[in-house]
Formats: structure tokens, C-alpha cells, sequence
């Protein structure tokens, strides 16, 4: 596992290269520990989940209707060879992010944070699923962009000016974050080394409002 690839981005130019997790790890240890205010900002995104956490991720850990492929979840209906792959695990040091965003196809997040370093932790900034049309005209309006692009990092000031109730919670290491469908959110990384391992679930809920609200989004913005 230590030498498994993943994508790393730079969060400020958007550019994604490879490093080992090993060299990740090196990385953000000598950013952190020698406060290195130049250092590229990577962000360890949509790398493989290590073997051991998905065999130890059960009930006894999390609620076992938020597990992957819950009696709930229509992937659960799905051959073994059918069912998507998404677990996946985040590496990120203060000063990384993920934009402003929704869910793909209103399905339902849970992410859950199995390391951090002391003093390390993600700030996430929500909006209600109900708000979700709401919150894309802002993006058009105000920052003339499209918020299914995931391109747009706003800052704290910038959710004041929200058209919705925003709702903020400090994620530490245990803490387990559901993200509604269709809730439109950003995650912010604080302090040290974290590291999130995040899956998705898909309701019958997801699959109507994918088919009704989501899926017409996908095809006007690919036209």
C-alpha cells in the first residue's frame, strides 16, 4: 500500500499528478512540521481505500444503514461486479480543499475521518438538500459559473452572502459526516496531516431525484 499511486492535486492551479502514498505522507509531515508557507498545496483526492479500513469499516464503527451497500442503498441490489467502487480515502494538510459542490446524481455521502494529526481537522459548510436549485442560480448570478463544475472556492465571508441558510461543523478524527443528497458543500482542511476514508449510497430517493433534478443539469451543461 505505501507505494500505491494516487491523483494528488494542486489546489490552486487545479493541476493533478501522481505521488506514491508514501510520498504523500513524506510531503506533508516536512509542509507541516517545518511550517513551509511555499510549498505546492496537494490534496490526496479519490485515492484507493486501504484493504484493511474497508474490512474493519462495519457496525460496531458506524450506524449500519450508513455502511456501503446498506439494505438501503440500491448498489446493494447490484451484482458484485456490477456495484461502483466508492470507497475512497482523502489525504489533506491545512490549506487544502474541496470546492463548492453537490454530490453526483443525489447520492448520499458519508465520510468519516480515521487519522489526524494533533490540531488537524476539516471545516464543512452546508446548505439543505431543498436548496440546492436556490444555491446553483447564486453561483450564476453571483460568480458567473456553474456550480455542478466544482470549480469555485468561496470563502467564509462569501457564505454570508448565501440566499439559504448555511450550517457549519468542524469534522476531528472519529467523527463521521453525512452529507444529504443534493446538498451543496465545500471542505475545508485545517492544521496537519488528515485523512478521511468517504463512500456513497444511492436511495430509492437518489434515483428519483437523479432522474428528475440532476440528471437534466448533466445534459444541458455537456451540451
Amino acid at each position: 500500500m505505501p507505494e500505491t499511486k494516487i491523483t494528488v492535486r494542486n489546489v490552486s492551479t487545479r493541476e493533478d499528478a501522481e505521488m506514491t502514498f508514501r510520498e504523500y505522507i513524506e510531503y506533508a509531515r516536512t509542509v507541516t512540521e517545518l511550517g513551509d508557507d511555499e510549498a505546492e498545496p496537494l490534496y490526496g483526492k479519490d485515492a484507493p481505500c486501504p484493504r484493511q479500513w474497508g474490512e474493519w469499516l462495519g457496525p460496531e464503527v458506524v450506524p449500519e444503514r450508513t455502511l456501503p451497500f446498506s439494505p438501503d442503498d440500491i448498489f446493494w441490489h447490484l451484482e458484485p461486479d456490477e456495484r461502483p467502487e466508492t470507497l475512497m480515502t482523502y489525504l489533506g494538510i491545512g490549506g487544502t480543499y474541496t470546492p463548492c459542490h453537490k454530490d453526483p446524481c443525489a447520492s448520499q455521502g458519508q465520510n468519516l475521518m480515521t487519522y489526524a494529526e494533533p490540531g488537524a481537522s476539516s471545516v464543512w459548510f452546508f446548505t439543505a438538500s431543498h436548496e440546492a436549485f436556490k444555491v446553483a442560480r447564486h453561483f450564476k448570478e453571483t460568480h458567473q459559473t456553474e456550480l455542478d463544475w466544482e470549480a469555485t472556492f468561496l470563502t467564509p465571508s462569501e457564505f454570508l452572502d448565501f440566499p439559504c441558510t448555511v450550517y457549519v461543523c468542524e469534522q476531528g478524527v472519529g467523527d463521521l459526516v453525512l452529507v444529504p443528497r443534493r446538498s451543496c458543500h465545500q471542505v475545508v482542511n485545517l492544521g496537519g496531516l488528515n485523512i478521511k476514508t468517504s463512500w456513497s449510497r444511492m436511495t430509492p430517493l437518489s434515483i428519483r431525484e437523479a432522474v428528475t433534478d440532476e440528471c437534466p443539469i448533466y445534459r444541458r451543461l455537456s451540451t
